[in-house]
């Protein structure tokens, strides 16, 4: 019953709770509690309950961020009663339905955190988890994903592609020493050579003559 009636709520509700969604997973980004900013809210507009007569379901969904860590998500549903009846004849598990409509497929309901009755309804507190890309493990190849933060990619020297591997690098081929060509009859001329001084001595880099 509780898949058929998230489902009922998606086909009668499915603009607002699009919205809502949206909205509520923007409040998982820690951009949002810049400043200072420890806690926001975002609501949804009140929808008669599909299950009781005379009631309606109010949803909130708030983000605190405590400074550290990922920001938290809560989902409040209340169940408004139109005037008081007996709690055996209110349907409370409409609140269920509701909390697992707004999470969609982006988000997921991690377990009711508490509820609280009085005199005009009940509210039932969800806390919920935004859902990861799933691209998001398929970053790396499987059996290779480095530990830490980092990863340290060998390219290889056979391709122009990076590899994966750790296998060392082929050594280069040697060449083969050619024959020394043959000297050709020219006159003589004199041979200059760089006389070895220290750097930053004067005449540094100055050629000398030698002698013939």
């Amino acid at each position: 019953m509780p898949a058929t009636l998230t489902h009922r709520i998606n086909m009668l509700c499915g603009a607002d709770l699009a919205a809502f969604r949206a909205r509520l997973c923007s409040l998982a980004q820690r951009e949002v509690y810049a400043d200072g900013l420890e806690s926001a809210v975002t609501t949804m507009p009140r929808h008669p309950s599909l299950l009781t007569e005379g009631s309606s379901v109010d949803i909130l969904g708030f983000g605190t961020c405590a400074g550290y860590g990922p920001p938290q998500l809560t989902l409040s549903v209340a169940m408004l009663l139109d005037y008081p009846r007996w709690p055996q004849e209110v349907f409370w598990d409409e609140a269920h339905a509701w909390a697992e409509a707004v999470a969609g497929h982006s988000m997921a309901v991690a377990g009711l955190s508490g509820s609280r009755e009085n005199e005009v309804g009940k509210v039932f507190h969800y806390r919920l988890k935004v859902a990861e890309p799933a691209a998001a493990s398929a970053t790396f190849p499987p059996g290779r994903r480095p530990a830490g933060t980092a990863a340290v990619i060998r390219p290889s020297t056979r391709t122009a592609n990076t590899s994966w591997t750790d296998e060392p690098a082929p050594a280069a081929p040697r060449l083969a020493a050619s024959p020394p060509a043959p000297a050709s009859p020219t006159t003589s001329s004199p041979s200059v050579a760089l006389a070895p001084s220290s750097p930053g001595a004067p005449g540094a880099g100055v050629p000398a003559p030698t002698a013939r």
